[in-house]
């Protein structure tokens, strides 16, 4: 065995321990959102009596020979996977065909449950949350505000952004420390001034009180400074004497070069103002203004012990954080990677 072999095998066992760590380490913190999901698919006496953590998924294959549509959806979606994975070769349409694949695994899913196909799972908690609050009302009052807030605070981090980048004025870094200092005051020191402000103003129970207040966001200037801050200055150069203006060269060349950081921005601002819980509930009593976390809060004094119709209930208002996170997740890694020595 010669020398460099050798020398590998202590590395090999060092990346191999760490990885086992590693993954035993995230297995730990997925069982939480295991356990939820299990509970919301079981009844409320298998919670407390039941003997298996994860529930008994049975099948019938009398019952798939009677519904054709289920067999033809189960061998498209077959079909449709792998020819996603022979497409990740080249990788044209690897994206839409996987989509694709995806949604009719869901509905394979939808049609086997509700034909009886497969069974052993309560999806009764699911219909339950519907009729226990108004949890509709909620969910679009939870996605108006995140969406609204996302949005301004794209659009004012990159304002902020640029000007503190790349415009030169007077007191501009001192200026921007301080900016950037409000990071370091807590929310909760916040709270009482400006709920006094919306009350005064007049907004309590409406979109605006829940929006406005986090139309900007410290955090937000800080991050698009760095990336805007690691672009050539050439590009501006270039775009100035082609007759751009400041405007333009955000619009037409900042932006479109710094997508990573307003996807990382984005997602950020989109699970803050998603699980804000203490800010809503001030400024807001009543029940068609509440938001998800404050109809949690609400739906455990309705169900008391209902455990079921908790988790499913915390299911539902986990799923979109997820999905955006799995929609940005590309571009996430990549602003990692191009601003973590700026920052």
């Amino acid at each position: 065995m010669s020398t460099k072999s050798t020398a590998r095998w202590p590395k090999a066992i060092y990346r191999t321990a760490t990885e086992a760590l590693l993954l035993v380490s995230s297995a730990a913190m997925v069982v939480p959102f295991v356990w939820m999901l299990t509970v919301s698919l079981k009844s409320r006496r298998d919670v407390f009596y039941g003997q298996n953590f994860v529930p008994q998924l049975k099948a019938s294959l009398s019952a798939l020979g009677a519904h054709p549509s289920l067999v033809v959806v189960i061998l498209a979606a077959i079909f449709l996977t792998m020819y996603s994975i022979v497409l990740r070769k080249t990788g044209k349409h690897q994206r839409l065909a996987g989509s694709i694949s995806v949604a009719l695994w869901i509905t394979a899913l939808v049609l086997a449950f509700s034909s009886g196909t497969l069974y052993g799972l309560d999806f009764s908690a699911y219909s339950a949350i519907w009729t226990r609050v108004p949890f509709a009302r909620m969910l679009v009052n939870s996605a108006i505000v995140a969406i609204s807030v996302t949005a301004l605070q794209l659009v004012t981090s990159c304002l902020a952004g640029y000007a503190f980048s790349r415009l030169d004025f007077p007191g501009r870094d001192k200026l921007f420390w301080a900016y950037a200092s409000l990071m370091l005051i807590p929310q909760q020191a916040t709270l009482i001034p400006a709920f006094m402000l919306i009350n005064r103003l007049g907004l309590v129970d409406t979109y605006a009180a829940l929006v406005l207040p986090f139309a900007a966001a410290p955090f937000g200037a800080f991050m698009m400074r760095q990336f805007f801050m690691a672009l050539p200055k050439e590009l501006e150069e270039a775009a100035v004497l082609d007759g751009c203006t400041r405007f333009d060269v955000l619009v037409r060349i900042f932006v479109p070069l710094a997508k990573p950081g307003l996807a990382t921005l984005a997602l950020f601002s989109f699970m803050t103002s998603w699980n804000e819980f203490l800010w809503p509930l001030m400024v807001t009593t009543r029940r068609e203004m509440f938001t998800l976390q404050v109809g949690l809060d609400m739906l455990k004094w309705e169900a008391g012990t209902d455990w079921p119709v908790i988790m499913a209930a915390s299911v539902l208002v986990t799923l979109p954080v997820i999905v955006a996170f799995l929609f940005t997740q590309r571009k996430f890694t990549r602003s990692v990677a191009m601003s973590g020595i700026n920052m």
